[in-house]
């Protein structure tokens, strides 16, 4: 970037789109018909900034897409060692990562 160029992230406008409330970020997106969360999506995309971010602002991982996956299911299924052991951590259900992986 040059000195009058500006870097503008999607990040903070992709925040804003479903508010600062933590449960509706963790929540489903009700124009998704895969019920899939940001933390789902940021997971499949295997983004651990965005993911540790999401995890901050209480982003759950124990939130099940319309499939049944959670995000720890599908770092599990990508083989994100890193990516699975945060989500694990921050999980609140000790049997999650078991189902559908």
């Amino acid at each position: 970037l040059s000195a009058t160029e500006t870097y503008t992230s999607p990040l903070p406008a992709a925040l804003r789109s479903v508010g600062s409330d933590a449960k509706r970020v963790s929540g489903p997106r009700p124009d998704d018909a895969g019920q899939k969360t940001l933390l789902h999506v940021a997971t499949t995309n295997q983004h651990l900034p965005l993911v540790e971010l999401l995890l901050a602002f209480g982003a759950s991982p124990d939130k099940r897409d319309a499939g049944g996956r959670t995000a720890v299911a599908l770092a599990a299924s990508a083989g994100n060692l890193p990516l699975l052991k945060l989500l694990v951590r921050h999980a609140r259900d000790p049997q999650i990562g078991r189902a559908h992986v």
